[in-house]
Formats: C-alpha cells, sequence, structure tokens
C-alpha cells in the first residue's frame, strides 16, 4: 500500500506533535503547582500527592554518586499515597505547631523516588546540602517530571533537522510516510530456537527478520506476544545483530516493569550478553543479575567504586554526629569531590559495560539517557507494547538504529493522555495506528492463537474487537473454575460467563468527593457476596481479581474486602492491563435513568477488561443503562445473556434492600 498523496508533510506533522507534547507538559505542571499551591500540605497527603511527618532513617551512597536517603513516617505503614519508583519529588522540611503548617520550599531538594515500601520510601538526590539532611522532620511532594518531555521534544527536533536532507534514514522515511516499506524477496530458512511456537507466530518472526526497514507484530491478548518477541530478538543476535528493546514510560509502572523482565528471564537461559538498564527496586528479583548495578558491582572496576562509596557513607554519618558546622561543610564539600570522581569511573565502566552487550533492555525515555544515546550504535531496536507509548515517545529510541519491530495491541488501551485539547488534537494516536492507517495490514502480521481464555471469553473477544480472526488453543478452550483440583463443581464454577443483573433494582451510581469518579454501593455490595461464594467454593483469594473503570469503585470495594481476603486485588481495568487471573469479577459501576455510560463507552478498555480471565468472567451492572450506551455494549450484554449465565441481583438475600 503506497503512501497517500494526501498524507501530511513530515515537518508539519513532527511539528504538530511537539505542539501536542508541550500542551500535554504544561497541563501536568500547571496542574501539579496549582494542587501545591491551593491545598494544604495534609490536603495533599489525603490525595495521594504527599507524604508529612517524615524522618530520615538511614542514608548512602548510589550510582552515580547520588545520595540514597530513607524516610519513615510516624505510623508503621506510610499512608495511602500515588508515589511510585521514578518519580520526581521535592524533599523539604515540615513543621507543625498548633493548627499551623508550615512548609520550607525555598530549601526544597529536588530527587527521584529510588524505591517505595510498606513503611519507607527511598528518594535519591543529587547530594544533600552543606548542613546535611538529618535531625528534622521531612515531607516530600510529588512533582510533574520535566524529563521525559524535555526527551521527547529532543527527539522530534532532531528528526526535524534531518528527515528533508540526506541524512534521513530509509526507516525514517517509512515511518513519516515518504516512501514504502521493503521486505527481502525470501526470507532464509530459520531455525527456530523455540519449538513450541505456532504457526502465526513463527510467520511473525520470518516477517519481521525480512523487513528491510520496520514491521508491526500484533498480539491481541494471550496470544504469546512476549515469547515471540524473544524468538525475533534471539534470531537478530544470531544473526549478528545488536539489540536495544524498549517499552513504554508512561503505563502503568506495575506492568510494564515487568515486561522487559520476562523477556530477560526467557533470555537468561541463553547466555546472551545482555543488561538491564532501570532501577533495582523496580525489576524482578530473578532477573536482579542481569541489571546494570549488579553488573556494576561484579565488574573489574567494583573495588575502586567500592572503596570511594565507603569513603562517602562514612563522611556522611560523621556529618550527623558532629555540630561543628567548619567540620561539616569541609566534610560536605569533600564528598563533593569525591562524588565527582566516583561518577566518573562509574561512567566508564558503564559504557564498557553497555557497549559490550549484544542486547539491551530499558525503557523508551531510558534510551534517551546519555548512557545509551552514546553507546556503540544498535542495528535494531524492538519496542514491546508500542501501542501504549505516545509517538514521541517511541520516536526516542527510533533515532538508535536502521530497523525497528513495533509489537502490540492497538485494540487495547492508549497511552494516557492528561490534557483534554491535546486528546482532542489526537496525541493519543500512536506510532503502530498511524503506520496502519498509513501503510495498510501489510506491514503486520497478527498472532492468532490465544493460549489464556476459555472459548465462550475469547469468542466476545475476537468478534468485537477482532473480525473473528482469533482462535484457542485446545489446552485453553474449554477450562473452568471447576476443573481446577481444589474448586468444587458448581453453577457459578462450571461456567465461563456470569451476569449480575442489578437493572431494576434501584441500585443507582453516586459521584466521588473528587466531582469526577463514580462509584455504586449496591454493585460492591454484590461483588463482596459474589467473592464469598466463589471462595467458599475453594477458589483462592488470590485467584481472583475485582476490577472496575473507576477509582472511586476501588477504594469502595477494596474497604470492603481488604481484610476478608489477603491477597486477593481490587483495582483500575486501566491499571490491570497485561496481566491475568483465573477468575475477573467487573463491575460497571453506571446506572442512571440517562443511560450515560461515560467512559465504558471506550471498546478497548472493555477489551482489556475481560480478557483479563483465563476460566470465568461475572460481569455486574445495570443492563438497562449499559445497552443505552450504545451498539457495542448492547452486542456485550447480549453475548453474556446467550453464552452465559444470568442472574439477577436480587438472587443475592441480604443485597438487596
Amino acid at each position: 500500500m503506497p503512501p497517500s498523496k494526501d498524507a501530511i508533510s513530515p515537518t508539519t506533522h513532527l511539528s504538530r506533535l511537539a505542539e501536542l507534547i508541550t500542551l500535554e507538559r504544561d497541563h501536568e505542571i500547571s496542574s501539579t503547582q496549582a494542587q501545591l499551591a491551593q491545598l494544604t500540605p495534609t490536603a495533599l497527603q489525603k490525595r495521594g500527592l504527599c507524604l508529612l511527618g517524615l524522618r530520615i532513617t538511614g542514608s548512602r551512597t548510589g550510582l552515580g554518586g547520588k545520595l540514597l536517603v530513607d524516610f519513615e513516617g510516624p505510623q508503621e505503614a506510610l499512608p495511602a499515597h500515588l508515589f511510585r519508583v521514578g518519580d520526581v519529588v521535592g524533599v523539604g522540611e515540615y513543621v507543625k505547631s498548633g493548627r499551623r503548617e508550615k512548609e520550607e520550599r525555598a530549601d526544597e531538594v529536588v530527587g527521584v523516588v529510588f524505591r517505595v515500601e510498606e513503611g519507607r520510601i527511598c528518594v535519591a538526590i543529587k547530594e544533600d546540602r552543606p548542613g546535611g539532611l538529618e535531625g528534622r522532620v521531612w515531607r516530600i511532594n510529588k512533582l510533574a517530571n520535566n524529563v521525559t518531555y524535555k526527551r521527547m521534544e529532543d527527539a522530534l527536533k532532531a528528526l526535524q533537522d534531518t528527515i528533508s536532507t540526506p541524512r534521513a534514514t530509509a526507516l525514517h522515511q517509512v515511518l513519516l510516510g515518504q516512501r514504502s516499506p521493503t521486505f527481502a524477496e525470501s526470507a532464509n530458512v530459520i531455525d527456530f530456537f523455540n519449538d513450541r511456537l505456532n504457526e502465526s507466530q513463527k510467520e511473525a518472526v520470518r516477517f519481521t527478520l525480512s523487513a528491510n526497514e520496520i514491521a508491526l507484530v500484533h498480539g491481541p491478548p494471550g496470544t504469546g506476544k512476549t515469547e515471540t518477541v524473544v524468538e525475533i530478538v534471539r534470531q537478530f543476535v544470531k544473526d549478528g545483530k545488536r539489540v536495544l528493546v524498549c517499552g513504554p514510560s508512561n503505563i502503568s509502572v506495575e506492568y510494564w516493569n515487568q515486561t522487559p523482565d520476562n523477556i530477560v528471564e526467557r533470555l537468561s537461559s541463553t547466555r546472551l550478553p545482555m543488561v538491564r538498564i532501570g532501577h533495582p527496586a523496580r525489576v524482578l528479583p530473578t532477573v536482579l543479575d542481569s541489571t546494570l548495578d549488579i553488573q556494576l558491582k561484579n565488574s573489574d572496576a567494583a573495588g575502586l567504586v567500592s572503596d570511594i562509596r565507603k569513603e562517602i557513607d562514612a563522611n556522611l554519618k560523621q556529618m550527623s554526629k558532629t555540630r561543628n558546622k567548619g567540620e561539616k561543610k569541609a566534610m560536605w564539600q569533600q564528598n563533593r569531590d569525591l562524588r565527582k570522581e566516583l561518577k566518573q569511573r562509574e561512567r566508564n565502566a558503564l559504557i564498557n559495560l553497555i557497549d559490550t552487550a549484544r542486547v539491551v533492555l530499558c525503557t523508551l525515555n531510558g534510551a534517551g539517557s546519555k548512557n545509551v544515546r552514546n553507546a556503540k550504535p544498535f542495528d535494531v531496536v524492538v519496542v514491546d507494547e508500542a501501542t501504549q507509548a505516545l509517538e514521541a515517545e517511541t520516536w526516542i529510541a527510533l533515532l538508535l538504529a536502521p530497523k525497528a519491530i513495533l509489537a502490540g495491541d492497538h485494540k487495547q488501551l492508549p497511552p494516557t493522555v492528561k490534557s483534554p485539547k491535546a486528546v482532542k488534537n489526537g496525541l493519543e494516536k500512536t506510532l503502530f495506528d498511524r503506520l496502519l492507517e498509513t501503510h495498510g495490514d501489510s506491514i503486520k502480521r497478527l498472532l492468532n492463537t490465544q493460549y489464556r481464555m476459555h472459548d465462550s471469553i475469547m469468542q466476545w473477544s475476537s468478534s468485537a474487537m477482532y473480525a473473528n480472526l482469533l482462535q484457542s488453543h485446545h489446552s485453553v478452550r474449554t477450562r473452568v473454575l471447576s476443573d481446577l483440583p481444589h474448586v468444587e463443581s458448581t453453577e457459578d464454577t462450571r461456567s465461563p460467563l456470569v451476569l449480575i443483573d442489578t437493572a431494576g433494582c434501584d441500585m443507582w451510581e453516586s459521584v466521588a468527593e473528587d466531582g469526577e469518579s463514580r462509584y455504586n454501593e449496591g454493585e460492591a455490595r454484590i461483588v463482596d457476596a459474589y467473592v464469598t461464594s466463589l471462595v467458599r467454593s475453594g477458589l483462592r483469594a488470590e485467584e481472583i481479581a475485582v476490577i472496575t473503570p473507576y477509582n472511586g469503585q476501588v477504594d469502595l470495594i477494596r474497604t470492603l474486602l481488604k481484610s476478608k481476603y489477603v491477597g486477593m486485588e481490587v483495582g483500575s481495568v486501566d491499571g490491570f492491563q497485561g496481566r491475568e487471573k483465573e477468575a475477573i469479577i467487573l463491575s460497571l459501576v453506571r446506572s442512571n435513568g440517562e443511560g450515560q455510560v461515560g467512559f465504558l463507552s471506550e471498546e478497548r478498555r472493555l477489551n482489556v477488561a475481560i480478557t483479563r480471565a483465563k476460566r470465568h468472567v461475572c460481569l455486574v451492572c445495570d443492563s438497562e443503562t449499559v445497552e443505552r450506551g450504545g451498539k457495542f455494549l448492547k452486542k456485550m450484554i447480549e453475548w453474556f445473556t446467550e453464552h452465559g449465565e444470568l442472574l439477577p441481583a436480587n438472587a443475592f438475600d441480604g443485597v438487596v434492600q
């Protein structure tokens, strides 16, 4: 499919992307600043954006000479919060006198969250102040992260500077619609490493190897996309290629940070020279040996680096003990000099580790770091979950190699964009989406066999989202909860689909305190009762997940279930993408006389929600409200009614009162 003659020019497109990124950045910064200016520290803490009354319980020197500082609160556990590893934060003194609160913002130190535990948060800062940090009461505020935006802007500018010149690569010209993608006429016979790959996976591998510039791998839920990506990487390395594997930085940390680890786990047995760049706190314990930090500790430079760190840490301890300001300042200056030496020695060792690796794994944002940008050139960039990355973010990595493979599913949730104006003007559209629009399906290969769901669950998704092109592997086609050895056979555990209908039961939705989210107390009580029935049948709490599109409902259901069922997860649909459980209970919340469904009308969100289940989906909703939300929702209710077990809400004694 040749590029359209009516396609927008590359420079215009890149300029428009840059404008939208600016809109999104300004929206995030202004929202953060407004909250910090208008809300008291206590109000910020209630929203999860601030932690108060913290004391420093330890400090040490980390990678790059950064100071790692441990903070703990007055209680055994920190209050509920939104801080995640990698967040940019402001650390400052906090004083509370009576009812008045005071923050010393002028002396605020900016850092990055390094580790989050139940009762402790660790922050990495470049260096402490001359007087040290210990001995005071502190607060931590969540700040806007400008680093990712800066790297996106830099990538777009670099592309604009070259796309209309002879320096423009064939890959970039294809990606910007200036030419069509090309493929080798015939691929050599491939000796697959993984003999369990199905034919669609093998075809995807052949296709990516034959591409001269770009190829897309479309992996619907449960179709073995990770296994396919691992095979692709191994084949490239076998051909002598150096590979950069990236994933998006802006989707749920709980999910993508496991994606490279899944790939590393599968690659680790191959003994390929590889390195995983990222915080050790964010990676799975099984892949720690592949991280840059651990490899640095085991390198030839480790001894000298360790000695410098020990000297810095000794000075830090002495600084916390002495009251002599002159001594403190002298040790602080000595540490500054030591950190410079440490940083230089570590940088040389890091460069060597990255340059000798055949496979480097990092986030798309991480691909913009100096260590990766200035590394030995890559032959191929593989972007996993590319359909959850902003196009501008994807470009950070695509500037680093002449060939690219994008893997993802554009029928699942797009990247998160917070600016309404940026959403309206198309910032959610990914490069994966745009390439399909520009070049058509000939640029991709579909993985068509799924290994996760009962066939009744998969058939709904295949019909609604994938033009009936998917099929279930025989190993999962008919499996239900009652097939598990510890689960009794009941009508519910034998059914892959259950619809609990609250229509006519006056279980109306409510608006949360923030004026935006929704919750439904009636549905929450039904969820509680249904979870109880499944657990009584023998299903374990950790085999169940309750998900819902609204954070207000997440909070309500967590309150009801937390103490009853340890290990059971309750979360939002968006936060559960890429996950799976034996049983999924989905509360849709919306119940009103006007038939308003809000973002339930987003088809991709419901596709994600339902396809998280392996054996069982229970849908709790007001069918009359939901069906009025459009053709897609009406067909979904019809599918559950025709292919599953239908239960009226009043079948649960004591719930409908």
